[in-house]
């Protein structure tokens, strides 16, 4: 090992090649074993791994314990680290620490969002997405995504018919929107969605003229 200066003779009086391990002469000796590619210090009463040169060489597990999983597939890592957490748990839970220990909290139900809540025990908590009462002026086809918060879809066609796809209902229950034709176009404003069992949905042909809906968590109805 190439060294310059006192480091330099240091690493060159210290370092050592070998295919077996030396006899020591003190603590703090280290050699570079040249069978298995594995630098050693010797700590005094035994000789203990120092780094990996090629961690190809590494082989077997390491435990929870030391910083390790216990495991060699993936799945298997996250599952034994995730038994070792509070409660049981289940598809989509969220683990974050607490004020000791890590606290699980359940998903939350289809649509809702995570955020921070400095009065629940895991800091985090579901909750509805919030829809603010902005307006989004739109001049081409459209697609209102659960968590956009758009209020109003206002919707400018000119001479072409132009569609606002409706959000799923499951996913946006409470929520209303209302969709709106601006302009004196000849274009035709499609709400495609399912609305009052309707799945041709609702045709807005008239300047100013608007659908206004609400969805009950299974589908989309006139308000």
């Amino acid at each position: 090992m190439a060294g310059t200066g006192i480091y330099g003779e240091l690493l060159r009086a210290q370092l050592h090649l070998s295919s077996s391990d030396l006899s020591p002469t003190g603590t703090g000796l280290i050699y570079f074993n040249t069978t298995s590619s594995i630098a050693k210090v010797y700590n005094g009463s035994a000789w203990k791994t120092f780094l990996w040169a090629d961690f190809t060489n590494v082989t077997g597990t390491l435990g929870i314990a030391n910083g390790g999983t216990g495991q060699t597939a993936a799945l298997a890592a996250f599952d034994a680290l995730a038994a070792g957490l509070t409660g049981t748990p289940a598809k989509g839970d969220v683990y974050t620490y607490g004020t000791s220990t890590s606290v699980r909290t359940a998903v939350g139900a289809n649509g809702t969002v995570l955020t921070a809540n400095s009065g629940a025990s895991g800091g985090v908590s579901w909750n509805p997405v919030s829809v603010t009462n902005t307006i989004n002026a739109v001049s081409a086809d459209y697609t209102i995504l659960d968590g956009d918060g758009y209020r109003a879809i206002f919707v400018t066609t000119g001479s072409t018919d132009r569609t606002v796809t409706l959000p799923a209902a499951a996913s946006n229950s409470g929520r209303e929107i209302i969709v709106k034709k601006v302009d004196s176009g000849t274009g035709n404003v499609t709400v495609a969605g399912n609305i009052d069992g309707d799945a041709g949905g609702f045709i807005l042909d008239l300047q100013y003229e608007h659908v206004n809906v609400i969805s009950d968590g299974t589908a989309w109805f006139i308000a």
